[in-house]
C-alpha cells in the first residue's frame, strides 16, 4: 500500500496508515515530519542554466554551416558577409531561444496552483499555516471557494464537490464521498480523494493529507512535463537532411572547383578563393532566419488563443496534424486509445 491507494482503505485504516488522529498532530511531530517528507512544494529538476539554453541553439546543423561560411569569409577578408551572416546566425538563435523560454514557464504556472495559505487541525485546534508547511498525516479543513493545498483523502464532508478539471478533464463538480473504493480505478473515479490544485465547488469537509508536492498528482505531471524530450518535427526532419545534402554538394562542388583551379595553373590562394567563394554560394542563407520568424509568427498567433508553445518547431507539428481525438470534456488523450469492450447482440466481450 502507498499514498496513491488510500482511495482502497476506509477513514480508520487511512489514518492508522499515516500514524494520525481526527483532532491532528502534535506539534512535536510536525518537525520530525517535516524533515523526513520535506516541504510541499513542486520543484525543478534538472534545471538547465539559460546560457546553455541559449548555446544549444546553435547546435543546428544549418546554423553550423552558416558559420563555417563565416569563418571562411574572414579568412578571405570579406568582413561584410560574414558579419550578416553571423547576424542571421545569432538573430535565429534569439528568437528560438526567447520563444521557448515564454513557452517553459509551465513549472510556474503548476506552482501557483499551491494556496499560499491552508487550514488545519493540530492539537485539536484549527490554525492556518503556509501551505508549503503542510506535511502527510495532516488533517485538513475545506470550505467553498478553497484551493486544495495537497492531495487528501476524505475525512469528513458535507456536500462536498470540487472542480477537478485541471486533472480529469471533467467539466462539472465532483461529488466526493468518504467510504472507501475497492480494487484499482482510474484517478477520474477516486472520489473519496480531493487533489492538489482543485478548488472546493460546493460544500465543505476535511481531508487527511496523503501526499504533498512531487508526490502529489500534480507533482507527477509537473515531472513528466520536465521529462519529456520533444521529437524533431517534419519540419525539423527536412531541413536537417536538406543540411546535410547542402554540406556534400557544397564539399563535393568546393574540391571539384579547387582540383579544376589548380589544373588551369591557378596560384593556390586564387585557387582556394575561387573554390570556397562558388561553394558558399550553395548555401540557403537566409532560410534559417526565414523560417524561425514564420514559426515565430505563428506561434504568436496560437499564444494569443491561449496556447502554449514549449519549443517553436512544435508550432510546424500541429500545422501537419490532420486529426485530434478527444474524449468528451474536450481533454488530449495519450494517442493510445484502444477498444476495451464490445457488445454483440446481448454478449459483451473483453478487447485486451
Amino acid at each position: 500500500m502507498n499514498e496513491r491507494n488510500t482511495y482502497q482503505l476506509s477513514v480508520e485504516d487511512t489514518l492508522k496508515f499515516l500514524n494520525t488522529r481526527p483532532d491532528g498532530l502534535l506539534e512535536n511531530e510536525v518537525g520530525e515530519r517535516l524533515k523526513f517528507y520535506g516541504k510541499n512544494r513542486l520543484v525543478e529538476i534538472n534545471k538547465t542554466p539559460l546560457i546553455f539554453k541559449f548555446l544549444v541553439q546553435f547546435k543546428d546543423l544549418m546554423a553550423i554551416i552558416l558559420m563555417a561560411a563565416a569563418g571562411i569569409n574572414v579568412y578571405l577578408h570579406g568582413y561584410r558577409d560574414a558579419i550578416i551572416l553571423m547576424s542571421i546566425v545569432v538573430i535565429n538563435a534569439l528568437v528560438s531561444f526567447f520563444q521557448e523560454y515564454k513557452a517553459e514557464r509551465v513549472m510556474d504556472s503548476l506552482k501557483s496552483l499551491v494556496e499560499a495559505k491552508a487550514k488545519v487541525i493540530r492539537d485539536g485546534k484549527e490554525i492556518e499555516i503556509d501551505g508549503q508547511l503542510i506535511i502527510p498525516g495532516d488533517i485538513v479543513v475545506l470550505e467553498e471557494g478553497d484551493a486544495v493545498p495537497a492531495d487528501l483523502r476524505v475525512f469528513n464532508e458535507n456536500n462536498l464537490g470540487t472542480n477537478d478539471f485541471s486533472l480529469t478533464g471533467e467539466s462539472s463538480p465532483v461529488r466526493k464521498f468518504t467510504h472507501l473504493i475497492p480494487g484499482e480505478v482510474e484517478i477520474g473515479a477516486r472520489n473519496n480523494l480531493v487533489f492538489m490544485g482543485t478548488t472546493v465547488a460546493t460544500g465543505n469537509g476535511q481531508g487527511i493529507v496523503v501526499a504533498t508536492g512531487m508526490k502529489t498528482e500534480v507533482g507527477r505531471i509537473a515531472n513528466l512535463s520536465q521529462q519529456t524530450v520533444a521529437e524533431d518535427s517534419p519540419l525539423q526532419k527536412e531541413l536537417n537532411n536538406l543540411a546535410k545534402s547542402v554540406t556534400y554538394i557544397t564539399f563535393t562542388v568546393g574540391i571539384v572547383l579547387f582540383l579544376m583551379a589548380i589544373f588551369l595553373k591557378f596560384p593556390l590562394r586564387e585557387a582556394f578563393i575561387f573554390a570556397v567563394g562558388i561553394a558558399a554560394s550553395c548555401v540557403p542563407q537566409g532560410l534559417p532566419a526565414q523560417v524561425s520568424v514564420a514559426l515565430s509568427l505563428a506561434a504568436g498567433r496560437l499564444t494569443k488563443k491561449n496556447a502554449v508553445i514549449k519549443k517553436l518547431s512544435a508550432v510546424e507539428t500541429l500545422g501537419s496534424t490532420h486529426i485530434i481525438c478527444t474524449d468528451k470534456t474536450g481533454t488530449l488523450t495519450t494517442n493510445e486509445m484502444t477498444v476495451q469492450k464490445l457488445l454483440i447482440g446481448k454478449r459483451v466481450f473483453d478487447v485486451t
